[in-house]
């Protein structure tokens, strides 16, 4: 009985030990590497040492900047002064950017028209993107 009770008790300990080591949470951290001469450099995940709290911490992995997902705030002064100078065609132009930039899945846009009161979009992806007028 005595046997049984350790392996339930060993059995109960290992599984609370996973389910603390699963709810670890994911920190990104922005990274520029440069050389002496300010020039952007290839980094590897091998060649950096990343502690916390003087441990040395595992499992970190690098992802290009390219690979991030976009979001994007598009700010539009809708004010007296600019109606009058081709504001629409400042939309326009915003918009088609905006369509140019926006390409993967997780990439986003809103817009803010701001004159006496803001007035904010929603997020918007490339379909709904396509899709407003």
């Amino acid at each position: 009985m005595k046997q049984a009770c350790k392996i339930i008790l060993l059995a109960f300990l290992g599984l609370s030990g996973a389910a603390q080591e699963s709810v670890v949470p994911r920190v990104a951290i922005p990274l520029i590497a440069t050389d002496s001469h300010h020039r952007p450099i290839s980094l590897t995940v091998e060649s950096l040492l990343i502690k916390d709290q003087r441990t040395a911490v595992s499992g970190a992995s690098l992802l290009r900047g390219a690979d991030l997902p976009v979001e994007l705030g598009v700010l539009i002064d809708a004010s007296r002064s600019e109606r009058n100078s081709h504001l629409d065609d400042f939309v326009n132009a915003s918009k088609r950017f905006a369509d140019d930039i926006i390409r993967g899945p997780g990439d986003r846009v809103f817009f803010l028209g701001f004159d006496a009161t803001p007035q904010a979009s929603e997020w918007l992806r490339k379909e709904q993107l396509q899709s407003t007028p």
